[in-house]
């Protein structure tokens, strides 16, 4: 069962009962959301993305980050990864942001993959894509000797040969040869 904090509303006087990561996340702590909205002039404000599927996508980005119940959440929140203070703050300014650039069968990427998510750090791109931009692909694992292993394998060095001139394993020269 997830732990759950009781606090007192400061404008209203309300008791309520929240998800101590949710209490955690409030941008005003001591306010119950009904209060907290119309304190900031959003009463009533929808953004109208509830079905949309960046939605979701949204919802999986701070669910990652932010929430230490979720069991993505050691790879990016535990890690350091967060959320720009522009997204965080306003799920309207990413919507915004990714509106124009998704697609069906798209989905959001860091480019670098230990930076935030945030317009300068993120793109939407496709599964092959995002597996070459995983901290455990072979690219990352070679640094540098991944250009020069792919270098070998294109111009028809022997699978050992790659291994031993570049320092890789044989199994690493095998998978790579996917990548030419």
């Amino acid at each position: 069962m997830r732990k759950q904090i009781t606090f007192t509303c400061e404008v209203c006087g309300q008791e309520h009962t929240i998800g101590l990561s949710s209490y955690k996340r409030k941008e005003q702590p001591n306010r119950c959301k009904p209060c907290a909205t119309r304190a900031n002039g959003r009463a009533n404000k929808k953004h109208g993305m509830k079905d949309h599927p960046l939605y979701q996508v949204y919802v999986n980005m701070m669910q990652r980050c932010y929430n230490p119940e979720s069991s993505k959440y050691p790879e990016w929140g535990g890690r350091g990864v967060e959320v720009c203070s522009e997204w965080r703050a306003s799920r309207e300014a990413f919507f915004e942001w990714a509106k124009p650039l998704w697609q069906r069968g798209l989905s959001l990427e860091r480019v670098d993959n230990d930076g935030p998510y945030s317009p300068e750090n993120c793109v939407f791109a496709d599964w092959h894509t995002q597996q070459k931009n995983r901290r455990d692909s072979l690219k990352n694992q070679l640094g540098d000797r991944y250009e020069k292993a792919l270098e070998l394998i294109r111009s028809g060095v022997s699978r050992p040969d790659v291994a031993k001139q570049v320092g890789i394993t044989y199994w690493q020269a095998r998978a790579l040869e996917s990548h030419v």
